[in-house]
């Protein structure tokens, strides 16, 4: 449909309303819509299950309050008088949550680059630092390889082959992402993990929603803030299918899981110790500590911008969605400082995360309240509470009757009007 306001042409499909106000001010009569759909007072009236419908008939059939037309103008004012104060309010809010943000990402960048802890570097020396760690731990996990080795050839009754070691394979990393203080090493995940192992979805009928033997995560329990959060449509499977089925991907608490499949990549969560055991879906991986790295100062890198930029470039895009191979997730790289400082970052970063998440909820606390707030201005504009009332304005039913009558005169008019000849 078509039509001309001045020199400009509109146009409106059949999935939109027109509303040619006569008794009603267009910025008021905008100002009552906004309240009906604020009210669910649409969705009341529509008609259709999934997508509702709201029919020209059913729209022009809402009662409506009708107050003079000066009062009218009064209380649009009076409305976007206190709409601005709220809007600037609100930006406001929505400027510091953007900043908090900011300041999350920043204090991840500090601490796993050192300069969180660098005055605490010089007041405490390291016995052990970052490369003496990781090649201890890689020595001791080649000599338990080798001693696995060596009992499965006596179990069999063998003598070891010439050059039997050498067929072990010593986990690598990468080149490092940037330059590290000089008492920290960069080690890949596989290094400093005993696990890094992906999950798997049993068929439909071996879960259970709400309730039952095991825990099952999938990615929407995964969080961007480190908590796990096992609230979201919970789901379990059964202690057999758990062992049994599901048995490469158990989970125990204070494994780091990450999704590897998104958008959004970099959902990062330690698992609290609710459950003995947990599992997983395909689309996570866990990430289980060895001793030479705490649990939580690993989260803290997987959830570092850094990382999350080496996990997007490797990748892949297909329709939309992004994968990280499993292969990939055991290179990620981790800066690893010594035993005692990480447990000093992991301290330092706790108390400033803490404060961001108390600051958080109080600006989300803010912002409901703002809805809330503007709710109240409109309900008290249409209960005519807003602003004051004038006894010499035209009263409402006066102009309503004019209408009528004019719209009786128009309709006996086009009624009486000749027809034109064909």
């Amino acid at each position: 449909m078509l039509w001309k306001d001045q020199d400009t042409i509109y146009c409106f499909q059949n999935t939109v309303i027109r509303f040619r106000p006569a008794s009603l001010l267009p910025r008021f009569a905008h100002r009552v819509f906004e309240h009906f759909a604020r009210n669910g007072i649409f969705s009341k009236v529509a008609r259709g299950v999934g997508i509702h419908h709201l029919g020209a008939d059913r729209f022009s059939a809402l009662p409506c309050v009708v107050p003079p037309l000066p009062e009218q103008h009064r209380i649009v004012a009076k409305i976007e008088e206190l709409f601005s104060h709220l809007d600037a309010a609100v930006a406001s809010l929505q400027r510091a949550k953007a900043n908090l943000k900011r300041y999350r990402a920043s204090v991840l960048k500090s601490a796993v680059e050192g300069e969180l802890t660098a005055d605490w570097r010089k007041e405490h020396p390291q016995a052990e630092d970052g490369a003496m760690l990781l090649d201890r731990i890689l020595r001791e996990r080649r000599e338990k390889w080798e001693r696995d080795q060596l009992a499965k050839f006596k179990e069999k009754g063998k003598e070891p082959p010439k050059n039997w070691q050498s067929k072990y394979e010593a986990p690598t990393h990468e080149a490092g992402l940037y330059d590290l203080p000089s008492s920290w090493a960069w080690a890949s995940t596989l290094e400093v993990c005993e696990r890094v192992e992906n999950g798997n979805t049993p068929p439909a009928d071996e879960m259970t929603s709400g309730s039952g033997d095991v825990p099952f995560i999938k990615v929407y329990n995964l969080t961007q803030d480190g908590r796990l959060d096992f609230t979201v449509n919970p789901t379990f499977v059964s202690q057999e299918t758990h062992e049994e089925r599901l048995g490469r991907s158990r989970i125990l608490p204070n494994d780091v899981l990450m999704n590897i499949v998104g958008p959004p990549l970099g959902k990062v969560s330690l698992v609290p110790d609710t459950y003995p055991e947990w599992n997983m879906n395909q689309a996570i991986v866990l990430f289980r500590a060895s001793d030479v790295v705490l649990s939580r100062y690993l989260a803290i890198c997987l959830m570092s911008d850094e990382v999350l930029r080496w996990i997007t470039r490797t990748a892949k895009a297909t329709a939309g969605q992004f994968n990280i191979s499993v292969g990939n997730s055991r290179l990620l790289p981790v800066p690893l400082p010594p035993l005692a400082e990480q447990e000093q970052i992991v301290l330092l970063v706790e108390e400033r995360l803490s404060q961001i998440d108390s600051a958080e909820k109080t600006i989300e606390a803010e912002l409901i309240r703002s809805k809330r707030l503007r709710q109240s201005i409109l309900k008290r504009a249409f209960e005519g509470k807003l602003v004051p009332q004038d006894p010499n304005d035209e009263p409402a039913s006066v102009l309503l009757e004019r209408i009528k009558a004019t719209r009786d005169t128009e309709r006996l008019t086009a009624s009486t009007r000749p027809r034109r000849a064909r």
